[in-house]
């Protein structure tokens, strides 16, 4: 059952305006305000000046207005100072909605697909047009910021994680799915600035998802709170995996036995839902226990991994270590011993990292 608890919309609707992590945050404190203040001062002129005096009471009543609007546009800029990431995030979940509206369009029509590095990584017209959409679009805005999207290092772009403020890009997790209409796709846009993840935004487009993650302001779905389901016994939890595009008979069989091990320890069992950030996803609701994956990459991983954590749930590497964002494999569950129990049972692949870099 999924763990999402009474988000900001209920609270707002009862005249409290809190922050989305459910504090009560001085911008809207003194958003408030200023719209008492500015109702005192309506109420005042009306007073003051006579209905005769029409033009008098307009221009009285034009400059409080001004001066609302002034004290406005400072809560904003405060706001800004305090967090100078928001106004990136709020711009992710209108991109990944306008970007997720062309997704599901595509859905419908009939599509080109080509193939990437072998016959199972796939690609389609629409990969293409959707990050071109929401890079374009971002660069408009904020045109210092860097960029790592996967159909863009697939041209051959670079995956480099710099200090640099940079966003890190899917514009369609679960090509498979999409390719057969199989209804699980989604958008993904990852934040990070001096190598570390900031925010994520996943847009499960199909469903109307919209799964945001904000570092230290909790995880919210379609504005509800999320709450990963704080299971610690790994007899009684639920895991999500996927295969991944090799058919390597090698790697394939590591795959499968891996799922073996855990299968037996026993486990209540396992699920693929075809798309990396919603597998973990629905870790953040609390409907699954764990996913792990190797052989994955940090575009599928970056928005994804802050929604967990900040749901409750953990993030670490698929070797037990801290969780690394180029290493190209996650475990991410509702509780360290679950996420260790994993790690001890899993055999890890060798695999090049997305930024080149070897592995000590």
């Amino acid at each position: 059952m999924a763990r999402i608890v009474g988000g900001p919309v209920q609270r707002r609707a009862q005249g409290w305006d809190g922050g989305e992590d459910g504090s009560e945050s001085s911008g809207g404190i003194a958003a408030a305000t200023c719209v008492r203040v500015y109702a005192i001062i309506r109420v005042s002129i009306l007073n003051y000046f006579p209905a005769s005096a029409d033009d008098s009471r307009s221009a009285a009543e034009s400059l409080g207005h001004t001066r609302l609007q002034g004290a406005s546009a400072t809560i904003s800029k405060q706001n800004t100072m305090e967090d100078p990431w928001q106004e990136c995030m709020d711009y992710a979940v209108t991109i990944a909605k306008k970007a997720g509206t062309v997704v599901c369009e595509a859905l419908k029509a009939e599509m080109a697909v080509m193939v990437k590095s072998c016959p199972t990584d796939l690609v389609t017209e629409t990969d293409q047009k959707v990050e071109k959409i929401i890079i374009s679009s971002i660069k408009e805005k904020f045109p210092s910021h860097s960029f790592i999207g996967e159909e863009s290092v697939a041209a051959g772009a670079g995956s480099t994680l710099s200090d640099n403020p940079t966003w890190i890009i899917d514009p369609i997790d679960g090509t498979t799915n999409f390719v057969h209409k199989f209804p699980f796709v989604a958008v993904s846009i990852g934040f990070a600035v001096n190598k570390k993840l900031e925010f994520g935004v996943v847009y499960s487009c199909v469903e109307d998802k919209m799964y945001t993650g904000r570092k230290g302001k909790g995880a919210f779905c379609n504005g509800q709170k999320l709450q990963v389901s704080g299971q610690k016994d790994i007899t009684q939890s639920l895991i999500l995996t996927e295969v991944g595009s090799s058919r390597n008979p090698d790697v394939v069989k590591v795959m499968f036995s891996n799922m073996e091990r855990l299968l037996c320890i026993p486990i209540h069992g396992i699920r693929a839902v075809g798309t990396a950030a919603v597998n973990m996803c629905l870790v953040a609701t609390g409907g699954a226990d764990a996913y792990y994956e190797i052989g994955i990459h940090c575009w599928d991983m970056a928005a994804a991994a802050v929604i967990v954590t900040e749901a409750g749930g953990v993030v670490i590497d698929a070797t037990g270590g801290p969780f690394d964002l180029m290493s190209r494999r996650i475990i991410t569950a509702s509780s360290s011993v679950i996420a260790e129990r994993i790690a001890k049972e899993l055999q890890i692949i060798p695999l090049e990292r997305d930024d080149g870099e070897k592995e000590d």
